[in-house]
């Protein structure tokens, strides 16, 4: 993703900081789909929870001027462009509950007149929420903005929690700030109940809502008999 992309999605973050969010007219609209749909929901409701996983664990570990969340830090090189580039390097916290967190990359370094912005390759967060679950999130690449407190991540962007619920997509904004995402490529999800794919998604109210967009096509598993 080049700086230009970057700005772009932290513009259309701010974007979605000005918008009154709620449901598009067509998806409030009540037939036997969307009861369905709610149904299922009631399923996936943890779904919900993952992509505040995803705020909760990354943003409060990307500040690199605090170096008591920064360890195991095992190289540290200077590149042609003499950009610092840290390899390998780990990332221990708790968030706002006190839920302990962990935040890996393969590579992590910021370019050169854009100090506000790290970006991020191949990273992986874990972290254990207060009810107990466990979350994990990957992505290809990721890029955080220290100003804005936006977070981009994108491709391979999954998440899994140990209930066995997990989606899938190729990009995701994230307004850490307020704890509102949305994503704007194909989704897919899974849970013990079924299976969900959708256009985009909006995460809103601090990660208490997921709504689809787009044509939602669900899968539901029968339940198991006695």
């Amino acid at each position: 993703m080049s700086h230009d992309d970057t700005m772009t999605a932290v513009r259309q973050g701010n974007d979605l900081r000005g918008r009154h969010v709620r449901p598009r007219q067509h998806r409030a609209r009540v037939d036997w789909r969307y009861t369905r749909f709610v149904g299922l929901m009631r399923w996936l409701l943890p779904a919900s929870a993952l992509i505040l996983a995803t705020t909760v664990v990354v943003w409060p570990s990307f500040n690199v001027t605090n170096t008591n969340n920064m360890l195991d830090l095992q190289t540290l090189n200077l590149p042609a462009q003499d950009r610092p580039t840290m390899a390998n390097a780990r990332f221990l916290g708790t968030d706002k509950d006190g839920q302990p967190y962990t935040v890996t990359a393969a590579t992590a370094w910021q370019e050169q007149g854009h100090d506000e912005l790290i970006y991020l390759e191949e990273l992986q967060g874990d972290m254990t929420m207060e009810s107990g679950l466990w979350a994990t999130i990957s992505s290809d690449r990721g890029i955080y903005d220290q100003v804005s407190q936006m977070l981009v991540v994108e491709s391979n962007v999954s998440v899994y929690t140990d209930e066995g619920y997990e989606l899938h997509s190729d990009y995701a904004l994230i307004d850490l700030d307020q704890g509102i995402a949305e994503g704007h490529l194909p989704v897919s999800g899974q849970g013990p109940a079924g299976l969900i794919d959708a256009q985009g998604f909006r995460v809103t109210e601090n990660g208490d809502r997921l709504y689809f967009d787009g044509r939602v096509y669900l899968t539901l598993f029968p339940e198991s008999q006695p």
